[in-house]
């Protein structure tokens, strides 16, 4: 079923079934977008808690076509607004990435890309989401994502090469 029907059968019906099959599909994407403005893992959780009872709350008030949209929206001001309450800045623990060990080079060449582009590799790389995807859920053509993509890639090559030289 895909997540769009999932969004509507809870709208319809409030069963806990459809919301968690909603957590499952959506979870991963959540704790990504937190990722780009706080990386401690208990506020991680904390914030995604948030998310998913605001959606509970206005469920209601859904009438977009694209709840990766809405959930984006949604997970990234709360994180924008934990952030302004507690005037932190993102601090990139190189230790936590969202149910992903990844190299702690990587995770280092990634603090240099802007979070539009972190954003884009992460879905992309470590979520494993097509091109189409990643564009419904942050609203953008897929020439923008692929060419976004491209970028990172590029910055993240200059980034783990300067890194592989210091080893040396």
């Amino acid at each position: 079923m895909d997540l769009e029907k999932i969004v509507l059968k809870y709208k319809e019906t409030k069963d806990e079934i459809y919301f968690n099959k909603l957590y499952l599909e959506t979870n991963k994407l959540v704790k990504s977008i937190i990722y780009q403005y706080c990386a401690e893992k208990n506020i991680i959780d904390d914030l995604t808690q948030d998310v998913y009872l605001k959606i509970v709350k206005n469920i209601d008030n859904y009438e977009t076509k694209n709840f990766y949209n809405y959930l984006y929206l949604i997970a990234k001001n709360t994180a924008i607004d934990y952030t302004r309450k507690t005037r932190e800045l993102p601090n990139l623990d190189p230790s936590y990435i969202p149910d992903n060990s990844i190299n702690p080079y990587l995770n280092f060449a990634l603090s240099h890309l802007d979070n539009n582009l972190k954003e884009i590799f992460i879905m992309k790389v470590l979520l494993g989401y097509t091109t189409k995807k990643i564009s419904e859920i942050l609203n953008s053509t897929p020439k923008k994502i692929n060419n976004a993509y491209y970028k990172a890639k590029e910055i993240l090559k200059h980034e783990l090469e300067g890194i592989k030289d210091e080893i040396k």
